[in-house]
C-alpha cells in the first residue's frame, strides 16, 4: 500500500470523527443515541468483528506466552504510574487506573482494520488476548472497588450516619449504624458474571474455540465463500463508522481545564507503554518466531487510550474532569500515532518487495 493510498484509508475516519463533533454540537447527534450505537458496537458488531478475528488466531503455547507478557505489561504499567505521579503531583487513584489496559474495542479493532485490513485482524486480535483478560478481571475488580468505595463515603454523610438505617445496596447494617460493605467474594462473584455474559467475552471465547475445532477457519460457514462470512463480515464492518462518530461526540466538548495535567499523564503513560511495548516486540516475538505483522499490533495495541469504561465507575468522583480530558486527547493522539505507524512503519514493511 502506497502512501497515498494509506492516507485514503485515514481520511473516512477523520471525517467521521469530525462529523461526530459537528453533529452533536449541532444537536443532531445527542448522548443517549451515542449509547445507544455504543450498545450496538459491543453487543452486536463488535462481537461479530472479534469473532471473526479470533476464530483465525493460531492456539498455540505462544500465543498464551504472549497474551501472559500483555497482561503482566497492563499490571506493571500501573505500578509505573507512581513515577509520574511523585515527578508532577497527578491524582494517585485516577493516574493509576489510567497507566492501565488499552481501548482495543471501541477503537483498536477499528483503527487496525482499516489500516491494514481484515486479513491482518488475527495478528491483533492475539496480542488483544492478554489485554481483555486483564480488563475484565484485575482492572474491572479496582474499578468495581473504586465504586464501592464512592458508594459508601456517599452513604457515610450526615444523611447516612443515622442508627439503624439500611445502607447502599449490597451492604448490611449492624445494630450502630456501621454499615458491613459487600465482602471481596461477591465483587468478585459480580465481575464473573458480567465476564460470562459479555458479548465481546462470548465472541473472543466462541472464536478460540472455533479456532482450536477449526483451524484457520477452513470449511467453516464463516470461512472466506462460506454462506455466514457475508452476514458477520458486514455486521463486523459498521464497527469503525459507528466508533468513530461516538468518539467524535466525545471530543466535541472537550474540556481544557485540565490540559496540563491531562499532557503530562499522556506523555508519561506514552512514555511507559511503548518502553514496554518495545520490550515485548525485540525479546519476545523473535523468541515465539512472530514475524512483523504480530509486532506491529503489539505497538498499535498500545498506543491506545486507556479503556472507555473507566469514568463510568469514577462518575462521583473528583478526578472525573481529568479523566474525561485524557480519555478525548489521547484518543486523538492514539488516531495519529496509528496513521504515523501505519505510514512509516507498516507502510515501509508491508510495502516492501
Amino acid at each position: 500500500m502506497d502512501s497515498l493510498s494509506l492516507i485514503s484509508q485515514f481520511l473516512p475516519i477523520i471525517f467521521l470523527v469530525a462529523l461526530g463533533a459537528l453533529l452533536g454540537k449541532q444537536g443532531f447527534l445527542t448522548g443517549p443515541m451515542t449509547e445507544g450505537l455504543k450498545r450496538i458496537v459491543s453487543s452486536i458488531s463488535l462481537p461479530a468483528l472479534l469473532f471473526l478475528a479470533f476464530s483465525r488466531v493460531s492456539v498455540e503455547g505462544r500465543l498464551g506466552l504472549l497474551a501472559f507478557a500483555v497482561f503482566i505489561s497492563c499490571a506493571l504499567l500501573g505500578f509505573s504510574a507512581l513515577l509520574p505521579v511523585k515527578l508532577f503531583s497527578l491524582p494517585k487513584g485516577a493516574t493509576v487506573l489510567l497507566f492501565q489496559g488499552f481501548e482495543a474495542g471501541m477503537l483498536g479493532y477499528a483503527l487496525f482494520t482499516s489500516f491494514y485490513g481484515k486479513s491482518a485482524l488475527p495478528a491483533f486480535a492475539s496480542a488483544d488476548l492478554g489485554q481483555v483478560i486483564y480488563v475484565f478481571t484485575v482492572l474491572m475488580f479496582q474499578l468495581q472497588r473504586v465504586d464501592s468505595s464512592a458508594a459508601g463515603k456517599e452513604w457515610s454523610g450526615d444523611k447516612g450516619q443515622t442508627k439503624g438505617k439500611q445502607g447502599p445496596p449490597g451492604s448490611r447494617s449492624q445494630p450502630d449504624g456501621q454499615e458491613i460493605p459487600k465482602g471481596k467474594v461477591q465483587e468478585l462473584r459480580a465481575i464473573l458474571i458480567g465476564l460470562l455474559s459479555s458479548p465481546v467475552i462470548l465472541a473472543i471465547i466462541s472464536g478460540l474455540l472455533a479456532s482450536i475445532w477449526f483451524p484457520g477457519a477452513r470449511g467453516t460457514p464463516w470461512d472466506e465463500g462460506g454462506f455466514l462470512y457475508p452476514l458477520l463480515s458486514t455486521v463486523g464492518s459498521v464497527t469503525t463508522p459507528l466508533v468513530s462518530l461516538v468518539v467524535g461526540f466525545g471530543l466535541k466538548d472537550l474540556s481544557l481545564a485540565n490540559v496540563t495535567k491531562s499532557l503530562l499523564l499522556i506523555l508519561s503513560r506514552l512514555v511507559a507503554v511503548i518502553l514496554f511495548a518495545l520490550g515485548i516486540i525485540k525479546l519476545l516475538l523473535p523468541a515465539l518466531g512472530y514475524g512483523f505483522m504480530q509486532a506491529l499490533a503489539v505497538i498499535s495495541l498500545f498506543i491506545l487510550p486507556p479503556p472507555f469504561i473507566i469514568p463510568v465507575f469514577k462518575k462521583d468522583d473528583e478526578d472525573r474532569a481529568l479523566i474525561s480530558t485524557v480519555l478525548s486527547l489521547h484518543t486523538l493522539v492514539a488516531i495519529v500515532f496509528a496513521f504515523g505507524i501505519a505510514l512509516i512503519w507498516g507502510n515501509s514493511q508491508l510495502g516492501s518487495p
